[in-house]
């Protein structure tokens, strides 16, 4: 067995690096395509797997075969077509696919991103019983879909912990010379469709509501927020929005550390609906999903109210972030969370089994 991994964007690609792990300790060969978020990792069994797709893409399946391919594993996102490209000639020339979905949405438009017909991957990988329902709904058939959890998740708790018990130099610094005894709050940002980076409608409505929030809060000063713009966004363009909003009043903007490395540190997360905020409920730090004006949250597949708080109607909406920004930090730690921990825990050694099977078939 040997198997092709094929993502780009950032979230995808995170998604899959654990299973490519799981694979190199288990002692299975594979190849990386060295493309996108994939072409920017610098860890030494992804470098070494690394195959860079022939200049003439009709050479293709003759590429695929000369690499003795399998099986693949692919995940597609919302914007380069080459994964789910790549997935339909592995699959014309009967190579079982795998898809992994690294988060709750776009179940069909990623199977059509390219503008062909629905594509059916031999297995379409999903985080829990949430996004097959969800999947469904949008017309993936309920018979490839399988609940593997979320590979990026498999180390959140460790990673969490690292981070309590040594925090980098970067986020030392950070506490030592900035917030001092301020209350640590983190602004996730994410890329938008059909935005510049930095400057989507969605993201300045949510900066813009969460700093009017701080000013008229009575204890707004003793808050102090790290803007962090998501990889694929221009940083420059992130800040220049920071800056118009008001924010270097209340905190400023953060590139060097990975929001992760913060999550022990903050008393609370707000964002829109990023893989960061789902993670940061998982290990137990409060969250503001705030989405004005959007009439609905994605972040709703927690299906769960405790430690996360979701706002999407304008109508008073300065009141419930000053709310939450007064209560909400107090979060507790649920049950459900462990049950999806220990789910995602096992996901890249779930959907390495899956793939033994597949090619055992």
């Amino acid at each position: 067995m040997k198997v092709l991994f094929v993502a780009h964007e950032v979230g995808s690609v995170r998604a899959l690096v654990p299973v490519c792990h799981c694979c190199a300790d288990r002692g299975i060969p594979f190849h990386v395509v060295d493309i996108g978020h994939f072409a920017n990792l610098q860890n030494r069994e992804i470098r070494q797997a690394a195959v860079t797709l022939p200049a003439d893409l009709s050479q293709i399946d003759a590429w695929l075969q000369q690499l003795s391919i399998t099986v693949m594993i692919f995940s597609v996102n919302s914007r380069n077509t080459l994964p789910l490209m790549l997935a339909r000639r592995a699959s014309a020339i009967n190579l079982p696919t795998l898809h992994v979905l690294d988060f709750w949405n776009g179940y069909r438009s990623r199977m059509i991103l390219d503008g062909g017909a629905l594509f059916v991957p031999s297995v379409y990988a999903v985080a829990d019983q949430f996004a097959v329902t969800m999947a469904v709904a949008e017309g993936i058939d309920r018979a490839i879909i399988e609940i593997t959890g979320q590979p990026a998740f498999h180390d959140a708790e460790d990673r969490y912990q690292d981070a309590v018990n040594q925090p980098s130099q970067a986020v030392q610094s950070l506490l030592q010379h900035q917030i001092q005894a301020r209350t640590l709050i983190l602004f996730v940002s994410e890329p938008e469709q059909g935005h510049a980076a930095g400057s989507g409608s969605a993201i300045r409505a949510a900066m813009l509501v969460l700093l009017q929030a701080l000013q008229q809060h009575p204890a707004g000063q003793s808050f102090y927020v790290c803007a962090l713009p998501h990889p694929q966004e221009d940083r420059d363009q992130f800040t220049t929005l920071w800056r118009e909003l008001g924010g270097e009043a209340f905190g400023c903007v953060v590139s060097d550390i990975r929001g992760r490395d913060l999550l022990p540190h903050v008393a609370g997360v707000v964002g829109l609906s990023s893989t960061l905020l789902y993670e940061a409920w998982l290990v137990g730090v409060p969250v503001l999903g705030l989405r004005p004006g959007s009439g609905n949250n994605v972040l709703w597949m927690t299906q769960c109210t405790d430690n996360m708080v979701l706002v999407h109607h304008l109508d008073g909406v300065i009141e419930r972030v000053c709310a939450w920004l007064s209560e909400g930090v107090a979060g507790t730690h649920q049950s459900q969370v462990k049950q999806d921990l220990m789910r995602h825990r096992a996901a890249p050694e779930n959907i390495v089994n899956r793939i033994g099977a597949l090619v055992a078939q």
